[in-house]
Formats: structure tokens, sequence, C-alpha cells
């Protein structure tokens, strides 16, 4: 009997937490469909990438309704596993915006789980810093204000990473590692660049710095990592020069260097620069709160991620790669990670740690309804026919970003669809399969953005090189990833079948 109540009550948790994640998600199934931000985006690429796994594309990478059908390279570029998690309820049935919030509160219920596994037998509360992790302002705001689908996914791997690292500078085990850290790169590489350089390092910096031999185990899982992302990373970083991704890095909106509080006079938005700033500041007085007298790792490492949120670590948003993240404030999913670990291991007075996160709590309460006024007016898609897309993937001859308006842009897009039914936007991975075999594209004489099949052909995708030899690099990287289980799988098995041959000769 104890032992059967042991059962039930390690199962108690797990219920809480999707408790709070359904209490968290309802506002948003009881309201209207949101469109703000990227909810337009999630629910476009989301009817698509669900399509085409409806008809056996496992992953889909072009996306052929986008542009008004002249199609996009979406999922050439960004990460595929937070809509493959959307794509799995909408095979079952649920519409697309359904679909999306199913991903998001399932999202937001392995955020607690993986949290909860982080802090289990080294804090003294893990559900409470399992619970408060779930509910902290940017983890909140990253569902109603952003609708970052990917984004928030990461909330759910970064434990899983972080433990990870522990597992392989304690017991030279580098596969969880290695399959935490290729979730992230799938989910949404943006996250996994500021963990790696934020989290991943530091962390493991810090634990083997009596010994850094012990930090070969992990150097072994953050390769094997990479080398699992390789089917998304490889195709990512090799086409770059067909779209016009690059585009973003002259958009002051979207260079983190830009959101400092030592450089006002590069603020884009002053409101959102003093949110999030506010949001820092409040998470990094938690933190040193919770420190204490007697600093630990964390709490200094999370005042630290606190203060680089602010932009008060010069130079550090304009390095290379660093750069490339787009917004400083993703970090704060880090000092949220940080704030979560250390009220989990609090000792002391209980009163003290409520208090010390009670202005955020506060703040999450503000920030959970579809109504915020925070979010702003909704960012609806521009009134074109056929699904619409962002500029980002557009040809690299249609766009000069920093001379010709978004919506310009698009209405290029959507008028050459109109006037060219049957075109495509040139990519590699397109053909014309013909009656006598496939043929190339020919670029429209009426259009720098179109290319057309021939007549009586039609338009196909097909995989390219990089794609191929990315898969085959991924399913050798999850194979050696997953061969520990494998083996002791394997193991199972053969023990279980000489025993049955032993029974059988006794016999």
């Amino acid at each position: 009997m104890p032992r059967q109540r042991r059962r039930i009550a390690g199962f108690v948790p797990y219920l809480t937490f999707a408790a709070l994640a359904l209490v968290a998600i309802m506002p948003a199934v009881l309201a209207a469909p949101m469109t703000h931000d990227s909810f337009w985006i999630d629910i476009n690429w989301s009817q698509q990438f669900t399509a085409l796994l409806r008809q056996g594309n496992l992953y889909p990478r072009w996306l052929p309704w986008s542009y008004g059908g002249l199609g996009s390279p979406a999922f050439y570029y960004y990460a595929p596993l937070s809509f493959h998690l959307a794509g799995l309820f909408g095979l079952v049935g649920l519409p697309t915006y359904g679909a999306l919030l199913a991903a998001f509160g399932v999202a937001w219920f392995a955020s607690g789980v993986t949290m909860h596994a982080w802090l289990k037998g080294r804090a003294r509360a893990p559900v409470v810093g399992a619970l408060v992790y779930m509910v902290l302002p940017y983890h909140v705001m990253d569902f109603y204000g952003r609708g970052a689908l990917a984004e928030f996914c990461a909330f759910a791997i970064a434990p899983l990473v972080t433990l990870g690292v522990r597992q392989a500078v304690e017991k030279k085990k580098a596969a969880l590692l290695a399959g935490a850290y290729a979730a992230l790169i799938l989910t949404h590489l943006p996250t996994a660049v500021i963990v790696s350089v934020l989290l991943i390092a530091p962390y493991s910096i810090w634990t083997t710095r009596s010994d850094l031999s012990r930090m070969l185990p992990v150097a072994y899982g953050v390769v094997g990592g990479l080398a699992a992302a390789a089917i998304y990373l490889l195709p990512a970083l090799t086409l770059q020069s067909y779209s016009s991704v690059g585009a973003l890095w002259n958009v002051k909106f979207l260079q983190p260097a830009n959101w400092s509080l030592l450089h006002p006079e590069m603020w884009v938005s002053k409101s959102y620069v003093l949110l999030f700033a506010g949001l820092a500041l409040a998470t990094g007085v938690a933190a040193a709160i919770l420190g204490g007298r007697r600093w630990t790792f964390w709490a200094l490492w999370t005042v630290a991620i606190c203060l680089t949120v602010m932009g008060l670590v010069p130079g550090f948003w304009s390095l290379p790669v660093i750069k490339a993240v787009q917004f400083p404030w993703r970090a704060l999913l880090l000092a949220e990670f940080g704030l979560a670990t250390l009220l989990g291991s609090w000792r002391r007075s209980p009163v003290l740690a409520t208090l010390s996160i009670l202005p955020l709590l506060m703040l999450s309460l503000l920030m959970a309804t579809p109504a915020n006024p925070m979010h702003g007016e909704p960012m609806l898609p521009l009134p074109l026919p056929g699904l619409q897309d962002v500029i980002e993937y557009l040809p690299p001859a249609a766009v000069g970003a920093e001379r010709t308006p978004r919506n310009e842009l698009l209405i290029q897009a959507a008028t050459a669809a109109r006037a060219h039914p049957g075109s495509s936007f040139p990519y590699p991975s397109l053909e014309a399969r013909c009656a006598n075999g496939a043929e190339p594209l020919a670029h429209n004489p009426d259009s720098v953005l179109l290319v057309t099949a021939p007549h009586n052909c039609r338009v196909r995708v097909r995989r390219l090189p990089m794609e191929q030899v990315g898969l085959i690099i991924s399913l050798l990287a999850w194979m050696w990833i997953a061969w520990p289980w494998l083996a002791r799988l394997l193991g199972f098995f053969w023990a279980g079948a000489s025993t049955g041959r032993r029974a059988a000769s006794a016999a």
C-alpha cells in the first residue's frame, strides 16, 4: 500500500503542471482568435505544413500556397519541430488555430515537466521552481504578447540542455545533451545560439573549472547535437543566397544592439525597450535577493543575464553570430530559468521568496489576456489574395529591404501571382515535370520575381543534395545518441531469448 501511494504521489506534480498549463491557456481558448504579432504567420505556416504532412511529406520545406500561390521556401530556413507538434494535432482533426493552441498548451506543460526534471534531486522545492518557471512574465508574454510558437517551445527544451550538460560532466554521458541540443536547434535557432553562448559555455566551464578535461563529453554532446540537426542546418546555411534572409540584418528593428539602455539615441521603440528592461531589472533584483549573502553560480549568472538583456555589457550584441538573434530580450528565457532554479533551491524564509517574485507574478497576470493593451494594435496580414508570408523569403531579386517597403513587396508578389498563374518564385529545388522528363524552369521575361514551367508541364519540388547529405548525417548522429537505449533494449531481448533457450533445453 505505501508503494502504491508513492506511485500516485509521483504523478501529482505532473497533474499540477497540466492543470496550470490549462488554466494559463484558457483565456485564449475562450477568446476570439488572436492575429497580432506572429500569430498570423503561425496560422499560415501551420495550415500549409499540416496539409503537406497529410500528403505524406514528413519534412515540408517548400510552402506552395504562400504569396498568393507563388510558393515560399520558409522551412528551408526556419526550424520545423514546433510546427510538427502543431501538425500532429492538425492530423487528428483539430482546425489550424485549435492545433496551434494545443501545441502551445503542450509546450507550456512540458516546460514544467523539464524544469522539474532539472531541479529534482538537487533542489529543496522542485515543484515550486517548475510552477514559477511556467508563469514568469516572459513565458506568458511569449504566448499572449508575441504568439512565438517556436521560441515558446524552446522554454521546454532549455532545462533538458542544462541537465544534459550536468550529466555529461558528472557521468561522462553525452547522449542527453546531444539530443536536447539538437531538439533546440530544430525548434528555434536564435534561442539555440543564445543558449550555446550564454548557458552551455559558462555552465560547463564553471562545473569543470577544477578539471577541464571533464569538458570533453560536453564537447561531444554539442558536436553530436549539431550533427543530429544537420537535416535542417545544412540546407539552411548553404541556401542563404536564394532568399532575402540576409536583408533582415539591415532592418534597424532587428539589430539587437539598438535595444541597449546605453544607447537611447538608437532605440526603435522606447516603450518596448523600457518594457523588456523592466522585466530584466525585476528578474535580476529577485535573483539578487534569492542569492543572499552567499552568491551561487546561478545567482551570479542570472543577474549577469539580466544585465546583458538590458544591453549593459558593451559590445556583446554586436558580436558575430550573436547579432543575428535579432532581439536581446530573447535571453529573458535564460533569466527566468535561472530565477526558477534559485527559487527551487531556496532554503530560507518563504515570505521573502514570495515577496521577491511578487512583482513578476503580478506582471504575468496583467499579460495573461488576449485583450492585453500592451500587445498594441493587431498586426493583420495585408488584404491580398491567397496565403501570405514574411518578407525574408522573397527572392533576392525582389528585395532591396532598405529601399522597398514591406507592403509594396508583398503587393508585387500577389500581383505577379494573379498575372501569371502557374508561375513560382525561382528556387533551386523547383523543376518542371513534363511528359518527357524533368526540364529546367524558365525565367519569366515580364518579371524578375517569377519562373514558369514549359507548356503542359507542372512544377514540382525535388530534394536537393544538401538535404540528402543532411539527412544521412542526422540519421547517423541519432543512432549514436540512441545507442545506449538501443543497447539496453537489445540486451533485454537477448537475455529473454537466452532464458527461453535454457528453459527449452532443460525441458
